[in-house]
């Protein structure tokens, strides 16, 4: 079944979650990443000497050739060393954050999760965050590559039993929390949307305004980014109402955090309203039950509704 907008969610976990799974997983052997360039320690902390034998290439954004030596000495704090300065701004504690990683087992050295998204966009601040995240992530500009060995007395707190420490190399950005595209006129009358001061969408539907049989889609703001291919995974903020009665069912804005998921993962008119567009672009999508839920009620939606979504298009992951 097609994954719907009101339950956008990365695997059903938090991005807490996911970030322990990503780093305690055993997803099976990979082979010995090449040796690369070594870490140069523009943010980093550490005594024991063990990042000197974890070399990582420098190709931020795509999977890491990493080697994995010897990491003995490793005590019970993670070390960590940026090994790529990004040309972003300093990440804050509040700033929303997209990471890209892999982790290695430290005792086998072969993969446990391959280079991939975390999943969902993350804040330092946000108590959902494991903690070493922020010592490692805090003021690293953002599009940085950061390598971090992680002790198993870090992994599995209290383990009775050795835990093998990991090797976490992560590539990690800020995203913004709302288009910033350029305005655009409207291209349809059925649908207004007025900013608030922080940007959210406020929707107005107009009043004894008949259902498009069709899709409708208007941009409102053009951004400059990137374009949505079909497959991508994207991150966005959206509002969804009902067109009968401008009920709203779901909305990332009430979450504090933008979603992030595939267009291949929403019903096909929330595809469609994402496909081709610019990051930085707000869309209007008016969607027909037959590109929606069609007969299938679901929460919060009566079987046969037309959907209204306000979709801000602010990364591809």
């Amino acid at each position: 079944m097609t994954t719907t907008p009101t339950r956008l969610r990365a695997l059903g976990a938090t991005a807490a979650a996911i970030a322990l799974l990503a780093l305690t997983a055993c997803a099976g052997s990979g082979s010995p990443a090449e040796t690369a360039a070594a870490p140069v320690n523009l943010k980093a902390a550490g005594t024991s000497g063990v990042l000197a034998n974890v070399l990582v290439s420098d190709d931020v954004g795509s999977a890491p050739q990493v080697t994995v030596g010897e990491l003995n000495g490793l005590g019970d704090e993670v070390e960590y060393a940026t090994t790529v300065e990004g040309d972003g701004a300093a990440i804050t504690p509040d700033d929303v954050l997209l990471i890209d990683l892999v982790v290695i087992d430290g005792q086998t050295k072969q993969e446990q999760t391959p280079y991939a998204t975390l999943g969902q966009p993350i804040t330092l601040s946000s108590p959902d965050t494991i903690p070493f995240f922020v010592d490692v992530f805090d003021g690293v500009p953002s599009g940085s590559r950061v390598v971090a060995v992680v002790p198993g007395a870090v992994l599995e707190p209290g383990s009775t039993s050795p835990v093998a420490p990991v090797v976490m190399v992560a590539d990690v950005r800020t995203t913004p929390t709302v288009a910033w595209g350029t305005p655009a006129e409207p291209t349809q009358q059925l649908v207004q949307v007025s900013e608030g001061a922080d940007g959210a969408p406020t929707v107005t539907i107009a009043e004894g305004a008949q259902a498009p049989t069709d899709l409708v889609l208007d941009t409102i703001r053009t951004g400059d980014g990137a374009v949505v291919a079909d497959g991508d995974s994207v991150v966005v903020q959206y509002t969804g109402l009902l067109f009968t009665d401008g009920t709203v069912f779901d909305t990332s804005w009430d979450r504090g955090l933008p979603s992030q998921f595939a267009t291949g993962n929403v019903v096909d008119g929330f595809r469609q309203a994402l496909v081709g567009q610019t990051e930085g672009s707000r869309v209007i999508a008016i969607v027909p039950p037959s590109l929606g839920y069609g007969e299938q009620e679901q929460t919060g939606i009566p079987a046969g509704s037309t959907l209204v979504f306000v979709v801000d298009v602010l990364a591809i992951a």
